[in-house]
């Protein structure tokens, strides 16, 4: 059964200068604060009203595309996964992102193009926030060569930006320091649903399964990408184990 999708419409900036400041400001689209919850994000336009207007109109325009990516995106998502609860859109880099493997691509001379059968590296000493933004680039790489839908590359990426958080685990600790106990904490903290609901809205044991499932995908992407990195022993029994006792809880 296919899911309507929801149409985006375009906004007019609201532009206003707070009391006693000389900067002007707008409110365009939403983020997620440090809690998870959705709020209105609010930008910094300079002090020249022209310019102000222009960038407020560029940043509404950047929103409009990222809202309609969202309901499109979201549409195919649900008909996947019909049991997840629907999602508000919010400011993600996901353009920026797009944008930079095609800047690459027209930068880089013929003969220096690798061809589809060359595996793309990781560097050494890549932190594990590095580590997801690479794999997430081949994911979205593969979506756009395959002309498949998005609905895996945003599964992961929306999983993996909510997982990687402390302190679950240090977004920022390099990937070849990686230990079973770090498996164990991150496992322990996403499985601790009572906890966890109370800081976020709509959490539940299937979240808890999906941060999981994201976060075993990228260790086990991880193989064979960097040297010195290895995966950590009993690291597949305990993300299985915690798994299975939050299920259906």
């Amino acid at each position: 059964m296919s899911t309507a999708v929801r149409t985006a419409k375009f906004k007019m900036p609201s532009i206003y200068r707070p009391k006693d400041e000389n900067v002007l400001r707008c409110k365009i689209g939403y983020s997620l604060d440090r809690n998870g919850n959705r709020r209105r994000k609010e930008f910094r336009l300079g002090v020249d009203p022209v310019a102000a207007h222009q960038k407020a109109l560029s940043l509404s325009a950047k929103w409009l595309k990222i809202e309609q990516r969202h309901w499109s995106s979201q549409s195919q998502f649900l008909e996947m996964f019909p049991e997840e609860p629907k999602r508000q859109p919010v400011w993600t880099d996901i353009l920026e992102r797009e944008a930079e493997p095609l800047e690459l691509y027209h930068a880089t001379p013929p003969e220096d193009l690798p061809g589809d059968e060359m595996l793309l590296s990781f560097t050494p000493a890549m932190s594990l926030r590095q580590a997801s933004t690479e794999m997430l680039e081949r994911i979205s790489g593969k979506v756009a060569r395959d002309a498949k839908s998005p609905g895996t590359y945003l599964w992961y990426e929306q999983h993996l930006r909510l997982g990687l958080v402390s302190p679950a685990i240090d977004p920022d600790l390099s990937v070849t320091a990686i230990r079973v106990a770090h498996v164990e904490q991150f496992c322990a903290y996403w499985t601790d649903i009572k906890a966890r609901a109370s800081e976020r809205k709509e959490f539940g044991w299937r979240s808890a399964r999906h941060r999981l499932n994201a976060f075993d995908r990228l260790l086990r992407d991880l193989k064979g990408r960097v040297d010195g990195f290895v995966y950590p022993d009993a690291a597949e029994r305990v993300i299985k184990e915690a798994k299975e006792t939050v299920a259906g809880s």
